[in-house]
């Protein structure tokens, strides 16, 4: 066996990772890059990846290039630590990791248009999950811990277990609550919740500990999803009463609602102007920029025309059906031109 150490941190290629710690920095790396993704990237308009960066501006670009070389150099970093585990070697990292952070880049390219990119990462998924499964000839020759098992009671429970069991990390996840974020942190309170769990709350033996998580999983494992079923239902009532009731102080005082405002600023997004009558509703785009689109989005901004026009004649007093509506928006170039409009 080389003299080989297990290496968790995630900025550094020296060492090995067991699956189960590969795992969990694979959830770190998710929780960076879907939290830059949300509060960084801009709304992707089209399936050209290039053109939606460029429109959003060069900054955009730059971060892009930045978040993409560092994503790829933290999944290199944490693949070539797997690969050492698996074969028990230690490769050349330096020159490994330079050409697997290549080709992990690769599904990066703004050069490619989304579909493309979703294909060239299909092999990076497959590496993935191979790595997760594959038994390591390092790590399973080492003495199995009692304690390293998925603690569904931290997955459920999230930070009210966190709090019961003295695992104070676990509060990360209420500011990830209301992102992509909070269920890659979730599977990892799930899988180094007994780690946790044993270290900073005494328990007199092993067995003991085990009974303990064991019944918190089964109050949480059944409490969460109710709880969350409950929730739901009252935030849903609770937002439309709010925005029904915002609609008709917006009629009395005769200004635009809150909803009317936030889908006429995704509207003009995409187009520059829009005009609605008794006869047509007519929505005005860049002819260039409408050239430049696919037939599928071509019909996507139709679509959004369509259900700006839906949600104006909601309100009127001789509502139309959906079907009639369609057949009355029409997108013009801003020439007047006709462009697309509803055939069916």
């Amino acid at each position: 066996m080389n003299n080989l150490y297990e290496d968790i941190k995630l900025f550094s290629n020296e060492g090995y990772i067991s699956r189960r710690n590969y795992i969990v920095n694979f959830l770190i790396i998710g929780i960076i890059s879907s939290l830059f993704l949300m509060f960084v990237f801009p709304k992707f308009q089209t399936t050209n990846m290039l053109s939606d960066l460029i429109r959003a501006g060069n900054i955009y670009l730059i971060l892009y290039i930045i978040s993409s070389l560092i994503f790829s150099i933290l999944t290199a970093f944490n693949m070539s630590k797997r690969i050492s585990d698996i074969k028990n070697i230690e490769p050349k990292n330096s020159i490994f990791c330079a050409i697997l952070t290549f080709l992990l880049l690769c599904q990066f390219s703004p050069l490619f248009n989304y579909q493309a990119g979703v294909i060239l990462s299909l092999p990076v998924i497959l590496a993935q999950l191979f790595f997760m499964i594959k038994k390591g000839e390092i790590t399973s020759k080492q003495e199995k811990s009692e304690i390293n098992k998925f603690n569904w009671g931290a997955f459920f429970g999230t930070f009210v277990w966190g709090l019961f069991n003295k695992t104070y990390i676990a509060l990360l996840i209420i500011p990830l609550f209301f992102t992509p974020a909070w269920l890659f942190f979730g599977l990892i309170l799930g899988i180094k919740g007994n780690e946790w769990g044993y270290k900073n709350k005494k328990y007199n033996s092993i067995e003991e500990f085990h009974k303990s998580q064991k019944r918190q999983a089964t109050f949480w494992s059944i409490l969460t999803p109710l709880l969350t079923v409950i929730l739901i239902a009252i935030l849903t009532v609770a937002f439309s009463l709010l925005i029904a009731g915002d609609e008709k102080r917006a009629q009395i005082e005769g200004r635009p609602s809150y909803m009317e405002v936030l889908m006429t600023k995704e509207l003009k997004k995409i187009y520059n102007d829009y005009e609605l009558n008794e006869n047509e509703y007519k929505f005005y785009i860049d002819s260039k920029f409408w050239n430049s689109l696919s037939d599928y989005e071509k019909k996507s901004a139709f679509e959004s025309a369509a259900l700006y026009a839906e949600y104006k004649n909601l309100y009127s007093k001789t509502p139309e059906t959906k079907h009639v509506i369609k057949k009355k928006t029409k997108i013009y170039s801003d020439e007047n031109k006709l462009l697309y409009e509803y055939n069916k």
